[in-house]
């Protein structure tokens, strides 16, 4: 790896880099979870179809692929602490023009600002994940990512009382003003950019070997199911089982519990099970959580459904980058941002497309195609993880 690290870090300055990145993540975190009740609430004000919000949804992945390229090409000349002091605080003050944009324009560009930031959160705190993790020394990944669903959960927790109490526009400002300072301490307490450059001279896009690609498009099945659940799951709980928008983040609330558990232990399984069986039996829970949630009426049996669902995907993105970084011949922050962009495809084509399959049947049917693409991710994870 042409890594450029011009001083070891000491110890202390690795556990506060540690802290700063599960902070990072845990402000992504509560900005998606509270995001998730936003997107019914834009749909009704905007009148919009399911094929409609189907296609503003398209503009948030397409918008951080653009600020992923950004913060890949930039990484690799400041490092990632810089980034993330950068995008940290940024990415919870996105959540609010879509919150307020009057009108479809203005809220086309607010998406496409939400989404490149995101985008460049997202691979610079990976990254800078992958870099502490190296001077640990032992697997963290699915730690970090478990603070991640932890902000999540916390986001969609929040939603409900702070939705019934200010209403959907005093959730989304009130979240953001107990974000912000958090954001912050992850920006400062990363490592500095002499200590955290990346591949000197480092092309704009890294062309991946076939490995890496078959484990990115594992990645792209793997996020096009938990981008459906963000982003229908709220709309589902309104128009299948007529919750009031209060009560409409609870199944993404307990989706993300899920993967909050499975992230945060995940890290023994991966020390005891090959990256294969993970695969297998994760995505095989993803699966059946999911049909029973869509097959249940009584609220406890949906929330349950839908923790499963969350346990059984919580770690198959992080053993996907792990696998990524240590099986790759080339590069490995390289391998992890191939792993990560093909991976965002998956958020750019799977809630697009469960809206213009809810448009043409419901979408319960178009969320049922997503339980059985855990089927999928099963077969074909577990085939290519033991190669």
């Amino acid at each position: 790896m042409h890594k450029t690290m011009t001083t070891l870090p000491a110890g202390r300055d690795v556990a506060r880099a540690r802290l700063a990145v599960s902070l990072a993540f845990v402000v992504m975190g509560v900005t998606l979870g509270a995001w998730s009740p936003q997107v019914a609430v834009i749909k009704q004000r905007l009148d919009l179809s399911d094929a409609q919000l189907g296609f503003y949804l398209l503009i948030l992945p397409l918008a951080a692929c653009f600020g992923m390229a950004l913060a890949t090409a930039l990484s690799t000349r400041i490092g990632t602490g810089p980034l993330m002091r950068l995008f940290a605080p940024l990415t919870p003050l996105a959540l609010l023009p879509p919150v307020f944009a009057p009108d479809p324009l203005s809220t086309i560009l607010a998406f496409f600002g939400f989404g490149f930031t995101f985008g460049a959160l997202d691979i610079a705190m990976n990254a800078h994940a992958s870099l502490v993790e190296r001077h640990i020394g032992r697997p963290v990944m699915g730690r970090f990512h478990a603070w991640f669903s932890a902000g999540a959960f916390a986001g969609a927790a929040m939603a409900s009382p702070l939705t019934a109490y200010a209403g959907p526009t005093g959730q989304a400002v009130i979240t953001v003003l107990l974000t912000i300072p958090v954001a912050c301490l992850a920006g400062v307490w990363a490592f500095a950019g002499a200590q955290d450059r990346g591949i000197d001279g480092a092309p704009l896009i890294a062309l991946p070997g076939p490995r890496i690609i078959i484990f990115g498009l594992i990645a792209l099945m793997v996020l096009a199911g938990e981008g459906a659940s963000l982003d229908w799951s709220a709309v589902w709980s309104v128009s299948a089982l007529a919750l009031p928008q209060s009560q409409a983040a609870w199944p993404f609330a307990a989706f993300s519990l899920g993967m909050f558990i499975g992230r945060y232990h995940g890290d023994h399984l991966r020390a005891r099970m090959s990256g294969a069986t993970i695969l297998l039996g994760g995505a095989l829970l993803w699966s059946a959580g999911l049909a029973v949630a869509l097959a249940s009426r009584p609220l406890w049996l949906v929330i349950a459904g839908f923790g499963v669902f969350g346990l059984g995907v919580s770690m198959l993105f992080p053993v996907l980058i792990a696998m990524a970084a240590e099986r790759t011949q080339r590069n490995e922050t390289a391998a992890i941002a191939a792993v990560v962009s093909m991976g965002y495809l998956g958020v750019l084509l799977g809630p697009p497309i469960v809206g213009f399959i809810a448009q043409a049947s419901s979408l319960t049917t178009a969320l049922g195609l997503v339980a059985a693409l855990g089927l999928v991710v099963a077969f074909t994870g577990y085939r290519s993880a033991r190669r």
